[in-house]
């Protein structure tokens, strides 16, 4: 899957000869890819390995709501009368023939940012979990608390949710999800993984059939019974992504103040299946080791 690069504000010149179907000059049909070979740009456009690609507008076309066109750079060079290869009218745009020595600037768009957002290359699957200041603590679940970390995850095939019980019970009931994320706060769910063993080191539920956007979404967990001691690894200090400051909106003031942290829910779930809408929420800083695996 191709990984979108994210183009600081820079400008290229395409096609002073106005040729063709070799600068953009032209109207063919939405899909084209086209091979332009006159374009003049410096090097603050990055070249482009295999399997990356970027995204470009006419500057015309800045500020538009409808009539403007997105073309996908595939492959690149960097100097004056150089070649690009371009695909043309993507995400439902249409193309049209721009003028001879038109300027092409980068375009942030919500497929080119979903696929800035992708899983490491080399295969295999990758486990992605929140970072905190400690990972080796435990915790002890309340019985029916529906509760969630913030998670940012890369476009993507769902393969798997994922917990830990360094003293667990075979007699545990509880069950994992994953639900969006709006404002901050985690509200529909995407998908009920079902019930997850209580009695591992390490415990997972295989997820198929799911295909994620790249984007913020909380792993949430359900505990629903258990008769004896139990706990979980802990998370404290929250944040969905080490390094990634996110801001969200505080519950009780409307301000925006940074992560990090975790999520109560204020609906109890003691049986069957995690509820649509995650409800009211409550912060807490110490919460249950979860992770995705994708």
């Amino acid at each position: 899957m191709p990984l979108d690069v994210l183009v600081n504000a820079t400008t290229a010149t395409i096609g002073n000869t106005g040729t063709p179907s070799s600068s953009g000059t032209d109207a063919p049909a939405a899909g084209t890819v086209e091979t332009w070979t006159d374009v003049t740009c410096d090097s603050t456009w990055p070249t482009l390995a295999t399997g990356q690609q970027y995204r470009i507008i006419d500057e015309v076309d800045l500020g538009k709501k409808s009539g403007y066109e997105i073309m996908l750079v595939t492959a690149n060079a960097i100097g004056t009368g150089v070649s690009w290869t371009v695909t043309r009218g993507v995400e439902g745009t249409t193309p049209w023939a721009h003028a001879s020595g038109w300027t092409a600037v980068p375009a942030g768009t919500a497929a080119g940012l979903a696929g800035a957002l992708l899983p490491p290359s080399g295969g295999g699957a990758v486990v992605y979990q929140p970072q905190g200041t400690s990972g080796n603590s435990s915790i002890t679940p309340t019985v029916g608390q529906l509760v969630a970390l913030p998670l940012l995850l890369p476009s993507g095939a769902l393969a798997a949710l994922c917990s830990a019980f360094p003293y667990g019970n075979a007699s545990a009931i509880c069950r994992i999800g994953l639900y969006d994320m709006a404002d901050g706060i985690p509200t529909n769910l995407v998908v009920d993984g079902g019930a997850i063993s209580g009695d591992a080191s390490f415990s997972e539920v295989s997820i198929s059939g799911v295909t994620l956007k790249g984007g913020l979404y909380a792993v949430a967990f359900n505990a629903q019974s258990f008769t004896s001691t139990w706990n979980q690894n802990a998370i404290q200090n929250i944040s969905p992504t080490a390094g990634l400051p996110l801001p969200y909106s505080d519950i009780s003031s409307g301000l925006p103040v940074p992560f990090p942290t975790g999520y109560i829910s204020g609906t109890s779930v003691t049986s069957g299946g995690l509820p649509s809408s995650f409800g009211t929420v409550t912060l807490s800083n110490n919460m249950p080791w979860l992770a995705v695996k994708m």
